[in-house]
């Protein structure tokens, strides 16, 4: 059976919720349970299996029911034992797996609101009210009271504060498709935590509803960049702008540190939609950007009547308000450059079919350049290969690229001779598909991102309706 179908993760706050089956609990499946169960990635032995994780909203212990119809000896074929099952939760949870029903029920009823633990390691770097600011948005439960805030771990080196934290990585490595486990040890990475409660009372619990790990990168001579590696909004709180306020309390910290800028690590499509959609909202209002957005439709319209279309580089930002818009919102180059073709397309939608056209044309060239480079040919990218190095912490993050040339000219098929020996270091070579199947990947990706700054360009605009905004002409 696939774990997706089989698991049920049931978020409790107290006893009463796990006993009582009169409660409405939050529940949910993983998304990538899968990677927990061999090379099958299947659970095997049994008929009817059912998994209720049973997850506190704050502490985040866990506790583990199984049941099942029969369990039998092989599986089909004789081929797979039956999964141990108890083994594998134990290895997924490790001690924050409390096995004992009864001492789990004790923890939900003796353990203490944590808030008072959260502020002593760290800071609340945001606080909004879900009836007031965002009445459009459903709460949870049918409520419309709610009270959320966002506290940021800036030191994750304390044992108690590691315990804690430690208990995120089952949740990232069972909703995040490429999520690895961190180095607490690190003192480069924080995190920044999302919770809420009910309003309607001062008994009511805070549960973490979110979190997002960030490292900070070392920026010469004396700065930092934030690197978002790990953001996870439970389902349950998904489509409430939780994801928003963490990536705004995100920048918000960027600035007020003088950090030199944001950036991400192989966001999904739906984090780099909402990236795009916050920082495009932010350009719409910045004069220096209205002002060269404003030169490059009137280059484009001109060229379009000319039939002279310039290339890309006439209608991109300039060095100079990438540098600003760095320091003002701390939004990096390649960033600008995705927002930018959104604002493009929301000044160009309404007009001619042959400025739309022209625009499309820009679009290919820019994204052209942005995978192929200078070079006019699709054979990019040959003979690359990766070297990892040591670094203070963990060889497997860092790693130096570098060219090389085959004594034949026909590549080197990833091995390379050093000092006459292979290097085991050098593990990956890194070649484009020939040139016609390279050119019907990239119509592809030309598609792909279409479709991207449609919804972006779409979002922004149910946002400017929704605020009582609206896309001002240029």
């Amino acid at each position: 059976m696939d774990p997706n179908e089989c698991i049920s993760i049931r978020i409790v706050s107290s006893a009463h919720e796990v006993q009582s089956g009169e409660i409405k609990v939050q529940e949910f499946s993983p998304n990538f349970a899968e990677r927990f169960f061999g090379e099958d990635g299947k659970i095997f032995g049994y008929k009817n299996v059912k998994i209720i994780i049973w997850l506190h909203a704050l502490s985040l212990h866990v506790h583990v029911e199984i049941s099942h119809a029969e369990e039998l000896q092989h599986a089909k074929g004789g081929e797979h034992h039956a999964t141990n099952l108890e083994n594998v939760f134990k290895d997924i949870f490790g001690a924050s797996l409390i096995e004992d029903r009864a001492l789990f029920l004790e923890l939900l009823v003796s353990y203490k609101d944590s808030m008072d633990f959260l502020h002593q390691h760290g800071k609340r770097v945001a606080a909004w009210n879900l009836s007031e600011q965002e009445k459009w948005i459903k709460a949870p439960n049918g409520s419309s009271d709610v009270s959320k805030e966002i506290l940021l771990l800036e030191d994750l080196t304390t044992n108690e504060l590691k315990e804690w934290h430690a208990r995120f990585t089952p949740l990232a490595l069972m909703f995040i498709e490429d999520a690895t486990s961190i180095d607490l040890n690190d003192p480069k990475w924080e995190v920044y935590v999302c919770l809420e409660k009910a309003s309607d009372g001062l008994d009511s619990p805070w549960r973490m509803v979110g979190f997002c790990r960030v490292y900070k990168f070392f920026k010469y001579p004396d700065s930092s960049r934030l690197r978002v590696s790990q953001i996870l909004v439970l389902p349950p709180y998904q489509g409430m702008q939780n994801g928003f306020h963490i990536l705004e309390a995100i920048y918000k910290t960027a600035v007020e540190r003088g950090s030199f800028e944001v950036t991400m690590e192989e966001p999904s499509n739906d984090l780099q939609v909402l990236r795009e959609c916050m920082d495009t909202v932010c350009l719409l209002s910045f004069d220096p950007a209205r002002q060269e957005l404003r030169s490059a439709l009137s280059k484009l319209k001109m060229g379009t009547e000319s039939g002279n279309t310039e290339s890309f580089h006439a209608w991109m930002p300039s060095p100079a308000l990438n540098e600003e818009v760095r320091q003002t919102f701390k939004i990096c180059k390649s960033q600008l450059r995705y927002c930018w073709q959104v604002l493009m397309y929301l000044h160009v939608k309404g007009q001619s079919e042959k400025v739309i056209s022209s625009f499309q044309s820009l679009l290919a060239w820019s994204l052209r350049h942005e995978v192929f480079g200078n070079s006019k040919s699709a054979d990019v990218g040959k003979n690359k290969l990766l070297l990892d190095v040591e670094n203070e912490y963990d060889s497997s993050r860092t790693f130096v690229m570098f060219k090389v040339k085959s004594s034949s000219g026909k590549g080197t098929n990833g091995i390379v001779k050093i000092g006459g020996q292979d290097s085991e270091h050098l593990k990956e070579a890194i070649d484009l598909d020939p040139k016609g199947n390279a050119e019907n990947a990239f119509q592809e990706l030309l598609n792909e991102r279409k479709e991207e700054i449609q919804e972006v360009a779409d979002k922004v605009l149910q946002y400017l309706k929704l605020t009582g905004a609206s896309l001002v002409e240029l």
